[in-house]
């Protein structure tokens, strides 16, 4: 089997990549990555122990987005998307591909929108993933930070690792600008919510990070590396 193909599953383009040892052990599952808009995010990496999917929106402004609002009026997807995700594109995907069966060895990534759906999932499928890299989610989104607000505790273990650049939403329209100081907020409302003494957050600020794809690719790496996951099983 391929290192790296695609498929289309329900109007979705869909990006696989594999371990490097994959064909040589039939016996073994892999934790795996799910990172929205593709494979972007992880397209260069080359050597691994995991399974990447990446996954290509169909209408990513509705499919990534937890309510319609004034600046985005077609939101408001995110609720079926995560559950097409947990049980149409991941049952057909496991039935595929050697993915582990334990969703804890499960991650959901993103970016921007894409981000802003991870953090989505955390708070309201918390049973489906156990780790979760965050990258610049779209915290400026109307009413995200009163929602966070009344989310309900979270009682699994989950290893989280968020990104925010520090130059986010400077040069933005008025609703952006608070980009960094809402990810704060955010980030201290998820820490209350997260009641196992086995789960951990890391929340990195790149002092010259802006809203761009370089800083997300470099932040996707880091947050591989401190969820451990080239490590577990290797």
């Amino acid at each position: 089997m391929k290192k790296s193909h695609k498929l289309y599953f329900q109007n979705h383009k869909i990006f696989i990549q594999l371990p490097r040892h994959y064909s040589k052990d039939n016996s073994r599952f892999y934790q795996t990555i799910i990172a929205q808009d593709g494979n972007h995010l992880f397209k260069s990496i080359k050597r691994h122990n995991i399974i990447f999917i990446g996954i290509e929106p169909y209408h990513r402004a509705h499919e990534y987005t937890p309510w319609s609002s004034a600046q985005n009026p077609e939101g408001g997807g995110a609720a079926t998307y995560l559950k097409w995700l947990s049980t149409e594109l991941l049952p057909f995907l496991r039935a595929q591909y050697r993915i582990s069966p334990d969703n804890r060895d499960l991650a959901i990534a993103g970016a921007s929108y894409g981000g802003l759906l991870s953090l989505y999932a955390l708070l309201t499928t918390p049973h489906q993933f156990g780790n979760y890299i965050i990258l610049s989610p779209s915290m400026w989104y109307p009413d995200i930070l009163d929602f966070l607000g009344k989310c309900d505790p979270i009682r699994e273990a989950k290893h989280i690792y968020w990104y925010v650049g520090g130059r986010e939403g400077i040069k933005h329209t008025k609703i952006i600008k608070p980009m960094v100081r809402n990810n704060q907020l955010a980030v201290q409302i998820v820490e209350s919510l997260l009641l196992s003494s086995n789960s951990k957050l890391k929340f990195d600020i790149n002092n010259q990070g802006i809203h761009r794809q370089r800083f997300f690719k470099k932040h996707f790496k880091q947050g591989l590396r401190y969820l451990k996951f080239n490590k577990k099983g290797s």
